[in-house]
Order: C-alpha cells, then sequence, then structure tokens
C-alpha cells in the first residue's frame, strides 16, 4: 500500500475517533417557562365557561376568592381563576431535538379548592357531571386542548392537593421513552371546576433535553485531522 493510502486512511480512522467524543449539552425546549414576561408568552391559555388562566405577581388572582402562596420563584406565576364553572388549559409545543440523550419535564404546581374532588367521565367539561380537577399532560401534536382520550400521550397529575392555602409541590418526571427526536408535543396544564372556585398555579415550567454534542477539543482534532490529510494530498500533488 502506498505511503499516502495510509496516512489518508490513518487521517480518516483520527477524524472518526476524534468525532466520537463528544459532551452533554442541556438544552431548553420550552418558552417563557417561569412567566417572567408577566404574560403567556410562549404560551397558549384556552378557556370555557367562566374566567381564565392569567400571570400575575399577586398572592390572589383578579377573579378569585382564595389567596395563593404566589410566586414559586422570581415574581410572576401563571393562576386560574373564575367566578363561576369553568374549564381551562395553559398549553405549549415543543419539540424534540435530535441526538437526545434525555429530556426532564418539571414544574412546581399547586391546586387548591373548598370543593370535594370530582373527576367527571365527561373529560374536561364543565357543563357534564361534578367536575372539579386539575391535570397535567403530554401530548400529542396539535390535540385539542381539552381532549382526554387520544391525544393524552402520558397523563403525570390528576385531582386536586387540597385546601387554600396550598404551598407549590415541586415535580421532575424523566420523559424520555415517551418521545421520539424529531418530533413535536404538547405539554398542557389544565383544570375543570363546576362545584367551586379553584386555583390551580403554576411556576417554573421546563423541558430539559440533554443532548450529546462533539466536544470543543474533538473539534480541534477533526481539523487536525482535516488538515493533515489536506497537507497528505497537496505533498503527492
Amino acid at each position: 500500500m502506498k505511503k499516502t493510502m495510509v496516512k489518508q486512511l490513518a487521517c480518516a480512522s483520527f477524524c472518526l475517533m476524534a468525532a466520537s467524543t463528544a459532551y452533554a449539552t442541556p438544552i431548553e425546549l420550552l418558552t417563557n417557562g417561569s412567566f417572567e414576561t408577566g404574560d403567556v408568552s410562549g404560551w397558549t391559555v384556552t378557556d370555557s365557561g367562566s374566567g381564565s388562566i392569567e400571570v400575575t405577581s399577586e398572592l390572589a388572582p383578579s377573579n378569585g376568592t382564595f389567596a395563593t402562596v404566589g410566586a414559586s420563584d422570581g415574581s410572576f406565576y401563571a393562576v386560574s381563576s373564575q367566578g363561576g364553572p369553568g374549564t381551562h388549559a395553559l398549553t405549549q409545543t415543543f419539540m424534540v431535538p435530535i441526538s437526545v440523550t434525555e429530556v426532564i419535564f418539571s414544574f412546581d404546581m399547586f391546586v387548591q379548592t373548598l370543593a370535594d374532588l370530582a373527576i367527571s367521565p365527561d373529560g374536561l367539561d364543565e357543563n357534564g357531571g361534578p367536575n372539579q380537577h386539575a391535570r397535567v399532560d403530554l401530548m400529542a401534536f396539535g390535540s385539542d386542548a381539552f381532549d382526554t382520550d387520544s391525544g393524552v400521550l402520558s397523563n403525570f397529575y390528576i385531582g386536586i392537593d387540597g385546601e387554600p392555602t396550598q404551598p407549590y409541590t415541586s415535580y421532575m418526571i424523566d420523559i424520555t421513552s415517551f418521545v421520539t427526536p424529531g418530533m413535536s408535543y404538547d405539554i398542557r396544564f389544565a383544570q375543570s371546576d363546576n362545584q367551586g372556585n379553584f386555583n390551580l398555579g403554576v411556576d417554573n415550567v421546563s423541558v430539559l433535553a440533554t443532548q450529546n454534542v462533539a466536544s470543543p477539543s474533538s473539534l480541534a482534532l477533526i481539523g487536525l485531522s482535516i488538515a493533515v490529510l489536506g497537507w497528505s494530498r497537496r505533498k503527492k500533488a
């Protein structure tokens, strides 16, 4: 085998070894998960009946009767309020990058009401049977905001926490097995209430993906390998 061929093969092997050296870097997939913009930027709010979901820095929502603990961190948080029966959803779409090794969904949340827990067979619908609960779901991309059937890929919470004033509970869920790299999904926080006032409070929402990328030293080695390969070709010419 000619020396130039040996050099080229050696350089190619060196490039492959260098490229295989990678490090994990976290990528935040949601926008405005802490609500510190002071509004619902990045999110979609869908309402039926009375009330809505708002972003506030106050200890009670504008149309509510209960005090809350306020923001979990920073100044603002998202919270539902109503003066009558209603159903409300807070959703955001995210896309899972390629070469992801782990995807973690985390959030702080409280769910408070004086009424008893009620989950209607009608799902998220204030017009059906008794309904007084909140839920958190991973949804198929583009699903109806109130869907509780085929659009739900995984449910992470359904119920209530207790009477006002409830503290936040922090949740951290590995959703790697539920998602596919390159695909889009929806995260949903929702409630339906027709038994009395209800507050769903949410803060510090994150979908954090860990992605393997070539390390700076690997990129430097690849660059050096390419340079050596180019040099050997020029020498042959």
